[in-house]
C-alpha cells in the first residue's frame, strides 16, 4: 500500500514540476512544493518495501517524465540548427604561437597520473576514518574502492579548471598529506 502511495506521490511531484516550469513566470514555492512532493513519494515507498520500494516509486516518476519529454519533443515546432560557436578554448595555437607541448604534457601528466595517485591517498583517508569508526575491513575496504573514481572524477575536473600552475600542485598536495597523515594515524590497510 505505501508503494503504490508513494509511486502516486512521485508521479504527482513530476506532474506538478511539469506544471510550475510551464507558467508564465518561474514561481519558487511551486517548484519547491513539487520536488517536495517527487522526495515525499520516494520516503513513502521506502517506507513500505525499503530499495524496492523507492526502485518502484522512482520508476513511475521516470516513466512520467519521459512521456512528458516525449510529448514535448513530438510538438516541438521545427527550428534551425544554430551555427558553430566561433569561440576558441586554445586547445591548439593561433597562427605563430609556440605549441608548448610541455606544459600541455605536463597538464596531462597532473590531471591523470598524479591525480589518480592524490584520489587514492584520499581514499586511504576515508578507509582510515571508516576504520577508526569501527566499520568492518571489509566494509571500509569497498568504501575506499568505490571512492576513488569519484575522488579522481572531483580532483581532474578541479585541475583543469585551474588556471594556475602552483594552485594545481596544492590541490594535488591537500589529499596526498592528508592521506599520508590519516593513514598513518589509522594504522595500517
Amino acid at each position: 500500500m505505501l508503494v503504490a502511495a508513494g509511486s502516486i506521490a512521485s508521479a504527482g511531484g513530476v506532474a506538478l514540476l511539469r506544471r510550475a516550469w510551464n507558467l508564465p513566470r518561474r514561481k519558487a514555492t511551486a517548484n519547491g512544493l513539487a520536488w517536495a512532493l517527487l522526495f515525499a513519494g520516494v520516503l513513502i515507498a521506502g517506507a513500505g518495501q525499503g530499495a524496492w520500494g523507492v526502485a518502484i516509486a522512482s520508476l513511475a516518476a521516470m516513466t512520467l517524465a519521459a512521456v512528458f519529454l516525449g510529448q514535448a519533443a513530438w510538438t516541438a515546432p521545427a527550428g534551425r540548427v544554430p551555427a558553430a560557436s566561433q569561440r576558441r578554448v586554445h586547445m591548439l595555437p593561433e597562427g605563430q604561437e609556440p605549441l608548448r607541448l610541455g606544459a600541455r604534457l605536463m597538464t596531462f601528466v597532473i590531471s591523470v597520473p598524479l591525480a589518480f595517485l592524490a584520489a587514492t591517498f584520499a581514499a586511504f583517508a576515508l578507509r582510515a576514518g571508516a576504520g577508526a569508526l569501527g566499520w568492518a575491513d571489509a566494509d571500509a575496504n569497498v568504501l575506499a574502492f568505490m571512492a576513488v573514481p569519484i575522488f579522481w572524477a572531483l580532483l581532474a575536473t578541479i585541475l583543469l579548471l585551474e588556471t594556475r600552475r602552483m594552485r594545481q600542485w596544492v590541490w594535488l598536495a591537500l589529499p596526498l598529506i592528508g592521506g599520508t597523515a590519516a593513514t598513518l594515524a589509522g594504522g595500517s590497510l
